[in-house]
């Protein structure tokens, strides 16, 4: 059996009564062998066959319909089947670690404590900096903060605009109380006028 080109791939029928051959230069070749006298009785029998492992239909789990045979499909979606020795191998995605977990992972247990809390407690201080029920407590662990990450500023965006958000919401925390006194010492004013005027009366 001669073929034009190299052959790259070879596959026969379960029948052996044909087989097909890819070459190099794209040709596919499939050729066809008449039966002998005795293969032609077992061909009906072997067309009802379960298909072999190893076979595109065996790995759906199904096997072909032989022709002019009717097929009653169920109302359920059939989970295809595979053969019982083969196996599956599933694709798993390396997830991701998180800046704390590779700071773990090298054994550095302040840097990881960091990387988790750092964000947290600026957003905390940026909420609650105006707040007079944590006034006093806010403005202690802003100084402690502070003090601690401004060696540091610039190697994060975010925690860079955590910090601008805190700064101005405390300028305009400073400009409030500002205005609260001045309207303080315009009302310490009238109070102290009225009282004079009622002493004179």
């Amino acid at each position: 059996m001669r073929y034009p080109a190299p052959i790259l791939c070879l596959a026969v029928s379960p029948d052996e009564t044909h087989i097909a051959a890819g070459m190099t230069d794209g040709t596919l070749s499939v050729r066809r062998r008449q039966p002998k006298a005795s293969e032609a009785d077992g061909e009906s029998s072997l067309a009802k066959t379960i298909l072999q492992s190893g076979t595109y239909d065996s790995f759906l789990g199904g096997s072909l319909p032989t022709i002019g045979e009717g097929r009653v499909k169920g109302k359920g979606k059939a989970k295809p089947l595979g053969d019982v020795n083969e196996l599956r191998v599933e694709s798993r995605r390396t997830k991701r670690l998180k800046n704390y977990d590779k700071y773990l992972k090298s054994f550095k247990y302040s840097a990881a404590l960091d990387a988790v809390l750092k964000k947290p407690v600026l957003r905390l201080l940026v909420k609650y900096v105006s707040d007079p029920r944590f006034g006093e407590m806010v403005c202690d662990v802003a100084k402690v903060v502070i003090e601690m990450y401004t060696p540091i500023l610039g190697q994060s965006p975010v925690i860079d605009n955590l910090f601008v958000r805190l700064r101005k919401k405390v300028a305009a925390e400073i400009r409030f109380q500002k205005e609260l006194i001045r309207t303080k010492g315009a009302l310490d004013m009238i109070l102290a006028s009225a009282a004079s005027v009622s002493t004179v009366r």
